[in-house]
């Protein structure tokens, strides 16, 4: 504990994962870290692990605040799940001839759904006053984006600013989320995201949109579970 780090070993059925969730909480939830990296090896431990922590950091947070408790899967998955909910299909439950590790409630593709505000069953809308703080200025910006005119001009006034360019490319960087944020919160749909694409001669970019916000999300994250493939 002294390095931060632990490492728990024992046969099965002794407890690992319930011994792991605790001692993952009290690092994870202390004022010295921000975010607790947790690795099992096998896909069903770290779903036990993750679901332990969910109600465990609960009860030991000395705050109003709901840890957020996030389960890594492929990278690659993440982005292409959520293009797909953005283009009106729904979740896929993987059945018995089909078994997949990926759990839609466990992954990250459904905290990025939430901070989009993403209206679909199965997607729970953020309490602002009792959640993960990081994430819900995240969803707060993200609404800001959604309500905006998708004709919007920039704002000119940035260019007083003392220092211009770095505040610009802030700015600009998280204003590229408008597209994404408008067609989760159903202000545009994905085929009129297409269609203007299209006519003004520009690539589709959702996909790098999509990819570049679920990093923001992870990093709000009090813990992250994964196996060591990851």
């Amino acid at each position: 504990m002294f390095f931060s780090m632990a490492v728990i070993s024992a046969t099965a059925g002794s407890g690992k994962s319930h011994i792991t969730a605790v001692i993952a909480s009290i690092l994870g939830l202390s004022e010295s870290h921000s975010q607790c990296i947790i690795s099992a090896p096998s896909n069903i431990a770290c779903d036990n692990i993750k679901e332990r922590i969910s109600d465990i950091a609960q009860l030991l947070a000395g705050s109003p605040r709901i840890p957020m408790s996030v389960r890594g899967f492929a990278l690659h998955q993440e982005p292409r799940k959520l293009m797909s909910l953005l283009r009106g299909h729904p979740v896929k439950v993987d059945d018995e001839l089909d078994p997949s590790p990926w759990k839609f409630h466990h992954s990250l593709c459904w905290w990025t759904a939430r901070a989009l505000g993403f209206e679909l069953e199965g997607v729970e809308r953020l309490d602002v006053d009792r959640e993960n703080e990081d994430l819900c200025k995240i969803y707060t910006k993200l609404q800001g984006l959604a309500d905006a005119s998708p004709t919007c001009p920039p704002d000119d006034d940035s260019s007083d600013c003392s220092d211009p360019e770095v505040k610009i490319t802030i700015k600009k960087t998280f204003e590229e989320f408008t597209d994404l944020a408008q067609i989760a919160c159903k202000t545009m749909t994905f085929t009129e995201y297409e269609e203007r694409q299209k006519a003004q001669g520009k690539k589709l970019a959702l996909r790098n949109d999509i990819s570049r916000l679920m990093r923001d999300v992870v990093r709000c994250a009090n813990f992250v579970t994964v196996t060591p493939a990851m």
